[in-house]
């Protein structure tokens, strides 16, 4: 049931006042009685929405067929919070166009904020692009110290990332000492082969 409230988009586009919470509710409560041991259809809940609802006028015109029979995108694209996506981007981009000369412009801090899934992305995001220089996931690793992750997932990314760049793989591949050399060795040639 959220995915089809999730799928209606803003709540200010949806039929008045019945997807108010205190509205909402009970609705799904009688409606889930209503239905239990049974399997139903789309067609049933959008009949049974309307008895409920019967003097709404806003539900009447709802346009159900372009919300579930069109392809495509919905007419109304929710608007996401990409806050943690655009803080992996903008320091991968930083990474990407950072020529590798002078001071370091990176810094331990830049990932100390960042949760896991954001480190994955992170690096999941210098896949897209030209390969790394040696020297550049060198320094990335002293600053972030990334080689002792021990996220399979973040590791298996960073084997990736220094694939073609022999010293890098080497430091990544054998640096714990804890036996995850192997198993990131042997997930890596599942997924590849």
């Amino acid at each position: 049931m959220n995915e089809f409230i999730w799928c209606l988009g803003p709540r200010d586009r949806w039929p008045e006042g019945i997807w108010r919470r205190e509205v909402f509710d009970p609705f799904l409560k009688d409606y889930l009685d209503h239905f239990k041991h049974r399997s139903i259809m789309t067609n049933d809940f959008i009949k049974y929405l309307n008895e409920y609802f019967p003097d709404n006028k806003d539900l009447k015109l709802f346009d159900w067929e372009l919300w579930l029979n069109t392809p495509g995108m919905p007419p109304v694209i929710p608007t996401y919070d990409t806050t943690l996506a655009d803080d992996c981007i903008k320091l991968s981009k930083k990474w990407v166009s950072w020529d590798g000369q002078g001071d370091c412009p990176f810094q331990t801090s830049d990932l100390s904020s960042f949760s896991a899934q954001q480190v994955k992305e992170f690096v999941a995001l210098l896949l897209h692009e030209a390969p790394l220089s040696q020297h550049k996931l060198k320094t990335m690793d002293k600053e972030y110290d990334l080689s002792s992750k021990t996220n399979a997932e973040i590791r298996f990314r960073l084997v990736l990332l220094g694939h073609g760049t022999v010293d890098w793989y080497q430091d990544v591949v054998t640096s714990p000492s804890d036996g995850a050399v192997v198993e990131l060795r042997s997930a890596a040639w599942r997924v590849g082969g």
